[in-house]
């Protein structure tokens, strides 16, 4: 089989946006140069499902920091902080005449 080096070059730049790290791109080549195809599909499917892994895992983080954002932008109590009354709020007129909440 004769090398395309731009084929090449545009597979591993693929490969590696892909996020697979050299390692992974060598097993890749190693495969593809030997003609076992389904090693090769195996190794995509395998790097696939790690990054669905840690999509989820980061999907999680996210709710997580959302679920505290929307308690401290709402005022609602923290989680673990039940039973703790929350910081007294006091009030004062603004320049305006309006009051003004601090907290």
């Amino acid at each position: 089989m004769a090398v395309d080096h731009a084929a090449d070059f545009q597979l591993r730049r693929n490969l590696g946006d892909a996020g697979c790290n050299s390692e992974i791109i060598e097993r890749f080549f190693r495969f593809r140069t030997a003609g076992r195809l389904r090693e090769q599909f195996q190794l995509l499917q395998q790097h696939r499902k790690v990054l669905l892994e840690q999509l989820h895992a980061n999907q999680k983080r996210i709710d997580s920091l959302d679920f505290l954002l929307y308690c401290l932008k709402s005022g609602e109590s923290l989680p673990g902080r039940k039973g703790i009354p929350k910081q007294n709020r006091t009030s004062r007129k603004t320049h305006s005449g309006g009051e003004k909440n601090e907290t």
